[in-house]
């Protein structure tokens, strides 16, 4: 497996409130997005990728299981990470309301999993394709999704930004999941909005298929998005599947 990051706090922000994480063994990836005002988005990013990854070294997942059990592996450490944001959240008045939104990916022999709250986003290139393989939790999303607008209408929807769903924001949240099949040459992307805000998903696919490596390639768009003086935080985390175990 090929792994490529780059995260930048764009030309517009004074900080960078995105985190992510790669375990050692290149089998758990993790993005997040803050929110929250003063200092609490960044915070609260950065608390629930290093509280995700200390579960994972506590609770180590070292055997493959069947879906359920890493369905429920994955949900048991999201909600355990969720309580210690919302606890700090409680703990002092600069970090109430903050949260974030969260992509974690779990790879195993040849299938991935990924558990997701927010709008920050997954994607699969194959075959010279580019797909989502996460579903935005904002209003406008939900609103397309039941046919009430259209399209074009979601991309212009005054509460486009407005994130439904979250780490941190409700102690009964619950983190949306899938599992897929990879396969030899997959490349799969996790960004959050700052990046596809900015950049079409064809923009992505030509970069990824153009250039020589996957380092490049997140350099590259991330480059691009900031010649468009990105007006938010961008962070991209990129494997390309070399081998299927």
């Amino acid at each position: 497996m090929l792994v490529g990051v780059r995260t930048d706090k764009g030309v517009i922000r004074d900080k960078n409130e995105d985190s992510f994480y790669i375990s050692d063994d290149h089998r758990f990836f993790i993005i997040a997005d803050g929110v929250g005002g003063c200092n609490s988005g960044e915070v609260a990013s950065r608390v629930a990728v290093e509280g995700i990854a200390a579960y994972l070294k506590e609770h180590p997942f070292t055997v493959f299981h069947q879906d359920e059990e890493i369905y429920h592996y994955l949900s048991a450490c999201l909600k355990s990470v969720n309580k210690q944001v919302i606890s700090l959240s409680k703990s002092d008045i600069q970090y109430n309301g903050m949260g974030t939104t969260i992509v974690l990916l779990y790879i195993v022999q040849n299938k991935m999993y990924v558990a997701y709250m927010g709008d920050s986003r997954g994607y699969l290139i194959r075959n010279r394709e580019i797909v989502q393989i996460t579903q935005d939790h904002t209003i406008s999303a939900e609103l397309l999704r039941s046919g009430t607008i259209t399209d074009m209408e979601a991309k212009t929807h005054p509460q486009r930004n407005v994130i439904t769903r979250a780490l941190g924001i409700d102690e009964n949240i619950e983190a949306e999941m899938s599992q897929m099949d990879l396969e030899k040459d997959d490349i799969v992307i996790l960004c959050t909005d700052g990046l596809y805000n900015e950049v079409e998903e064809k923009e992505i696919l030509d970069t990824f298929l153009n250039e020589e490596n996957i380092q490049k390639s997140c350099d590259s768009i991330v480059e691009l998005v900031n010649r468009r003086e990105s007006r938010d935080n961008i962070t991209i985390l990129a494997l390309k599947m070399e081998a299927i175990d």
